[in-house]
């Protein structure tokens, strides 16, 4: 039996996309229409919430999601991506997976 309840806020994954719990979404984040949270460079494929149910935003720092009620996230684009995966009810900051270079510079995954 899985001991980690999916019903419950936690950091979520998706790829290289991660949604980590905050308490609050700064004032100053803007809402995003598209409900898009990251897209893959090589592929062409996106990550994005399929329902109203999910407020995407974004400041000049980092970018934000509020999900009213469990809402889908959804790997766009790439038939071979990531399973869809129910994101439950909480606020969380979307953090892309960085990794080092060969030369040290720290960068965002390419997938």
């Amino acid at each position: 039996m899985n001991k980690y309840d999916q019903s419950k806020p936690g950091i979520r994954r998706q790829g290289d996309v991660l949604l980590v719990p905050v308490s609050e979404i700064p004032a100053n984040a803007h809402k995003k229409e598209d409900n898009i949270v990251a897209y893959g460079e090589s592929t062409g494929h996106y990550h994005q919430f399929m329902a109203e149910t999910a407020l995407v935003s974004v400041n000049p720092a980092a970018m934000f999601v509020e999900v009213i009620e469990p809402t889908l996230l959804q790997h766009c684009g790439d038939p071979e991506g990531h399973k869809p995966q129910m994101v439950p009810k909480g606020k969380y900051q979307v953090v892309i997976k960085r990794e080092l270079d060969e030369v040290g510079d720290i960068q965002q995954v390419r997938d």
